[in-house]
């Protein structure tokens, strides 16, 4: 059965812990902790152990639910209530769990499953981010990886690359048609891919046309770094006062090479090096 809900869940907090829930807890901790194993590789072990998930409606554990349990605090003793609110996305097609303010928790306590020493040491290693990164998929198909979402749903879209008759065909696809993360039907994407070739291209046009305008470039610098008309004359006064004691540096040290040379200092081809170099600054 299921051994999620009260752990942290929306149910109510059991009075006993069960052995299993304690021991899968631990075990995750200690390959996250001890063996190095990073959430997707703890969940894929999991997975192929036939351990049982935690809602015990499927056998394939996801790494986000990896994560959940190893910053979930309900291990360590103290379960809350009213720690998330149920949202609904625009278009109804897609609900979402959303964690309150801190203050708005309840505390409860209840019996501590793994030792406090041990989560806050998986703790440090997730604050120093994801370990054990694996390479981009289909690198030179997808230039929008990682950052397209899906208009219909919300989710985010990941790279997909379908072969037909010796051809490749590059999509964005929605995790909406994924079975190991859906059971409710009306969840599914109605729209659950997208070509690669027509999003890249609408996007790389708007990059290259934003990039050879220098009007847009301005305009782009100065919403980023909240420049007003005023701050940034004063930032071009800034700039041009340095390129000019940058020229005056080098035309001092064109007279200086020149001295050497005449002196006898330096020779011929010495003297047109360094010249050269002042040149190209």
């Amino acid at each position: 059965g299921s051994w999620w809900r009260g752990r942290g869940g929306t149910g109510a907090p059991r009075g006993e812990v069960g052995e299993a829930e304690s021991e899968v807890g631990v075990v995750i901790c200690r390959w996250y902790v001890g063996e190095g194993l990073n959430m997707r590789q703890t969940a894929l072990r999991l997975t192929s152990e036939g351990v049982a998930t935690p809602t015990g409606r499927s056998d394939y554990w996801d790494p986000s639910t990896v994560g959940f349990i190893l910053q979930d605090e309900a291990y360590l003793g103290t379960w809350y209530l009213n720690k998330y609110r149920v949202e609904t996305q625009p278009g109804g097609l897609r609900k979402r769990v959303v964690k309150r303010p801190r203050e708005q928790w309840i505390p409860i306590p209840v019996t501590a499953l793994i030792d406090a020493e041990l989560f806050n040491k998986a703790q440090q290693i997730r604050e120093q981010g994801p370990r054990g990164s694996y390479p981009l998929r289909h690198p030179d198909t997808h230039l929008l990886r990682r950052l397209v979402v899906c208009k219909a749903c919300g989710r985010k879209m990941t790279c997909l690359n379908s072969k037909s008759k010796g051809h490749v065909h590059p999509y964005y696809w929605c995790r909406g048609k994924d079975p190991h993360r859906l059971t409710d039907k009306h969840c599914y994407c109605p729209h659950p891919t997208t070509r690669t070739d027509r999003v890249d291209e609408l996007v790389w046009t708007d990059v290259v046309a934003m990039l050879t305008d220098p009007q847009l470039v301005l305009e782009a610098w100065r919403e980023q770094n909240g420049c007003g008309d005023a701050q940034y004359a004063e930032v071009i006064d800034e700039e041009s006062r340095r390129l000019k004691r940058q020229l005056s540096d080098v035309k001092k040290q064109r007279e200086r090479i020149l001295i050497a040379y005449e002196q006898g200092a330096i020779e011929l081809d010495e003297m047109m090096g360094r010249r050269d170099k002042l040149d190209s600054k």
